[in-house]
């Protein structure tokens, strides 16, 4: 399966593949440093997809993450669920 996720910043993301369109709205945070943003939205969607989790709820997830990663100054290492 051909698939394409893309990020949009504050307005969320979207998941393209062969079989579904997914939008993500985004997540409203006070954004302090965008350090680890991309990092943490690809890391989270390739984890749930090598898991087999359901797309929705991991684009979801990849979201919050990203937007949690805003809210510190550089990298962080530990994500509130």
């Amino acid at each position: 399966m051909s698939m394409v996720a893309l990020t949009r910043g504050e307005r969320g993301a979207v998941f393209l593949s062969d079989q579904v369109t997914i939008n993500q709205e985004g997540f409203p945070v006070e954004v302090v440093d965008t350090v680890g943003a991309g990092d943490s939205f690809i890391a989270s969607l390739t984890v749930d997809l090598l898991n087999e989790l359901p797309l929705e709820s991991s684009l979801r997830r990849a979201c919050k993450y990203s937007s949690q990663a805003c809210t510190h100054t550089g990298a962080i290492s530990e994500f509130k669920e």
